[in-house]
């Protein structure tokens, strides 16, 4: 299996619905990735519990087979770039 963070969204998708991982195993992979990281101080906000229920709550409804959203919750990291203005007032 390829490493989970290197799954694009649908493939990781797919994996999902097909339960070959489940979100748990996804949301970790990118927590372990993301504390990897922190020493570049990339991050603003870090919501690794959050980021748990979440997966949780998606796992739940996997094993129910319930249709959740077309796409459950995905691992996410924006980047500000200090030159737009959203960032400076951010930065000020």
């Amino acid at each position: 299996m390829a490493d989970l963070t290197s799954l694009t969204l649908a493939e990781a998708r797919d994996q999902l619905r097909a339960k070959k991982i489940s979100a748990k195993e996804l949301a970790e992979a990118h927590l372990a990735e993301m504390e990897k990281a922190r020493v570049l101080n990339s991050y603003v906000l870090e919501t690794p519990d959050h980021a748990r229920k979440m997966a949780a709550a998606s796992d739940a409804r996997i094993a129910k087979g319930e249709s959740g959203p077309a796409w459950p919750p995905a691992p996410l990291a924006t980047r500000m770039r200090p030159s737009t203005p959203a960032s400076a007032a951010f930065l000020a």
